[in-house]
């Protein structure tokens, strides 16, 4: 009995598993210019969630992330969004995404991205 309990818990956790994936097909993101990431959810996520893309700080970490853009529609595929002047150029940024209900961490996008003066791209 005790086992069986055990293999229907496990079941249902794998059922509801939500998990959120972010992908970037370039190296090169421009300041004051559109930029896209594709993003991908699954599971269900509660009425009152929004996503967000979270962007590194210049050396890959995310311990103070910076929110790129956040969004409710988790039927969107690729996001876009307008880096600001004030990002500081760099070779290290990652992104990720994050939702907020239930509270869930997605990986981030796993190569290193270089943010760019507009003119250089």
């Amino acid at each position: 009995m005790n086992r069986l309990l055990f293999i229907l818990i496990c079941i249902s956790q794998s059922i509801f598993a939500q998990s959120l994936s972010v992908s970037f097909s370039g190296q090169v993101m421009c300041k004051r210019k559109v930029n896209q990431v594709g993003f991908l959810s699954t599971g269900s996520f509660n009425s009152d969630n929004y996503f967000k893309i979270q962007l590194s700080d210049s050396s890959g970490s995310f311990t103070k992330p910076f929110e790129l853009t956040r969004f409710t529609n988790s039927s969107f595929q690729n996001i876009a969004f307008v880096l600001h002047d004030t990002t500081y150029l760099g070779t290290k940024y990652r992104i990720r995404a994050v939702s907020t209900s239930p509270v869930i961490i997605g990986n981030d996008n796993g190569i290193r991205i270089v943010i760019e003066r507009a003119y250089q791209c």
